[in-house]
């Protein structure tokens, strides 16, 4: 795409930018040329190679102070499509090329500046733009809603009058839309893919044909739009799909004017007679515009993590785990996720058994893996990781896998500063998450930021235990001192199999099922002594197990592993 919207520049040679900027550090001179008369993706390129990946690497802070004098009182001047070209190199070049850590909350302040003065010239096409590059550098969703959704909900109510009267229809139909965000693959699509699956199982099973649903596709171009292959995923599950973004002829490119799609989808729904819509999640200034104009008669909010939205037009909340922000009311759902989304393939499992036998071999056969599967912030966490140093200070025998993509700068040198040894805790990079589930045998999860749906996959698998970071602090690290000990003692088990000891404990006693748990102690004489070792944390006499110690321990296991 052509851009001549910045007047006045001159050096349109790229081979010369880079020595002229290194010479001058001017950077608006530079964002100002480089924009003049070329094409943005040519743009976007150049800078992303020759300015974030060689000047400014590993230098967030000196890369925003460098951009302070682009947004000066000349950048509210400029027409509204070179503001969101120099944003897009400011923000969105530089996350296509270094995935996310802590340090991008510094991109918060500079953007939110920017979201304040366009405030205050009414330019709500502008605020529109930076919602999600504000959305993902704040950590502090509270905050993010009162300073971000509720401004702009005023805003909103401001200029646009709701006007809303339900379409009549003729059928008594209940019609219900279904908002997905865009169509990739990632877990909050997974989720919501394995609910729409369970719902159109669950309307034939039950012959339910008052019932009809839409999947109304956002897809917004900010970070590249829906992949044709989850499209048809979706697709196949054999509800009505609409890809919004193409049924209204918008632009597919990142210079689309938001405000108008998102006028031309409220009318889109409305037209569609919606009796409810599920947002499921909300991420984009379009969500915030059709809750605030409102476009079915119920509109429900799906939180997959952030719960703290609270904008006007929200007449119901769910989700399909507890919510912390206790304050609204959650109505929790529960269904199945598909076998073949949390198993994997034949040839993952294979793949995993086969890494796992070179890791003991490399570090022992008693070695115990710990590790999780997701994005490294979530490891980066001080209370985490002491967490993970008292362990495998305790347990010379474990190695830590960290899977996943992220930032490690930030998190080796927590390691440094908790003692743990850099050669036993494992940086595995971006993996398939299917593979890796059957090579670690002690998930310890993440806290304060849980893990999600990569939890779940591993969890199904039953190849390991599953334990919550925080409640082994709750324990002061008893239990799993022992249960590791536990967990390679027993010579009579063959190393590679070791994990089908435990594999039952956290389904059985997490899935509540109390009559099962005592029947496979009683019938199974490797369990019953295992269980009978840790039995031993909580009771000191050795006599055989008991019915009422089995209904006592299924409780406190509970506790501790579910």
């Amino acid at each position: 795409m052509q851009t001549n919207f910045i007047k006045d520049a001159t050096l349109n040679d790229l081979n010369n930018l880079t020595s002229w900027f290194i010479k001058n550090k001017d950077m608006k001179g530079l964002i100002y040329k480089l924009l003049d008369n070329r094409d943005l993706g040519e743009a976007f390129v150049y800078f992303k190679d020759n300015f974030i990946k060689n000047i400014f690497k590993d230098n967030l802070e000196g890369y925003i102070k460098a951009f302070e004098p682009v947004f000066d009182r000349d950048f509210l001047n400029l027409n509204i499509l070179a503001q969101k070209a120099i944003i897009i190199l400011f923000f969105y070049a530089y996350f296509d090329e270094n995935t996310r850590s802590n340090k991008d909350v510094l991109f918060f302040e500079p953007l939110y500046k920017l979201f304040i003065k366009a405030k205050d010239k009414n330019n709500l096409e502008l605020m529109a733009f930076l919602y999600i590059p504000l959305l993902f550098s704040s950590q502090d969703m509270k905050a993010f809603n009162k300073k971000v959704n509720k401004t702009l909900e005023r805003l909103i109510l401001k200029n646009f009058k709701s006007n809303y009267t339900p379409k009549p229809r003729s059928d008594n139909k209940t019609r219900i839309g279904f908002m997905i965000e865009r169509a990739i693959w990632h877990s909050v699509n997974q989720i919501n893919y394995s609910f729409l699956y369970n719902l159109k199982k669950s309307l034939e099973e039950n012959k339910q044909n008052d019932t009809e649903v839409i999947i109304l596709d956002l897809n917004f171009f900010e970070f590249t739009g829906g992949m044709e292959n989850v499209k048809n995923k979706f697709k196949s599950i054999g509800f009505e799909y609409i890809d919004l973004h193409d049924a209204l002829n918008i632009p597919k490119n990142l210079l689309y004017n938001i405000l108008d799609k998102s006028i031309k989808v409220r009318d889109y729904i409305r037209n569609l007679g919606l009796d409810v819509l599920i947002m499921s999640p909300i991420t984009h200034f379009t969500h915030i515009f059709l809750l605030n104009s409102r476009v079915a008669k119920k509109q429900v909010y799906w939180s997959h993590g952030n719960c703290a939205i609270d904008v006007k037009g929200i007449d119901a909340r769910i989700s399909h785990f507890e919510q912390t922000c206790k304050e609204f009311d959650w109505k929790i759902i529960h269904f199945p996720i598909p076998e073949e989304l949390l198993l994997g393939t034949e040839k993952d499992k294979l793949e995993g058994e086969r890494i796992k036998k070179e890791l003991l071999k490399k570090y022992g056969e008693n070695t115990v893996i710990l590790g999780t599967i997701g994005r490294l912030i979530k490891i980066d966490s001080d209370e985490y990781l002491q967490v993970i140093a008292k362990i495998m200070k305790d347990n010379p025998n474990t190695i830590y896998l960290a899977c996943g993509s992220g930032d490690t700068k930030p998190i080796k040198e927590k390691l440094k500063k908790y003692g743990i040894n850099e050669s036993r805790f494992i940086f595995t990079g971006h993996i398939n998450s299917h593979v890796y589930g059957w090579v670690i045998d002690v998930w310890i999860n993440t806290y304060p930021l849980p893990q999600g749906q990569s939890q779940q996959e591993y969890y199904a698998k039953k190849t390991g235990i599953v334990i919550e970071s925080k409640d082994l602090i709750k324990t002061n690290f008893k239990f799993f001192k022992k249960l590791i000990t536990t967990y390679i003692g027993d010579k009579r088990i063959e190393i590679n199999g070791r994990s089908k000891i435990l594999k039952n404990i956290n389904f059985l006693i997490c899935k509540n099922d109390e009559k099962q748990f005592i029947k496979e102690l009683i019938t199974n004489k490797v369990y019953y002594n295992l269980y009978k070792k840790i039995l031993a944390l909580y009771w000191d006499d050795q006599q055989d197990l008991k019915e009422k110690q089995l209904n006592a321990f299924f409780k406190k296991l509970g506790k501790i592993l579910c």
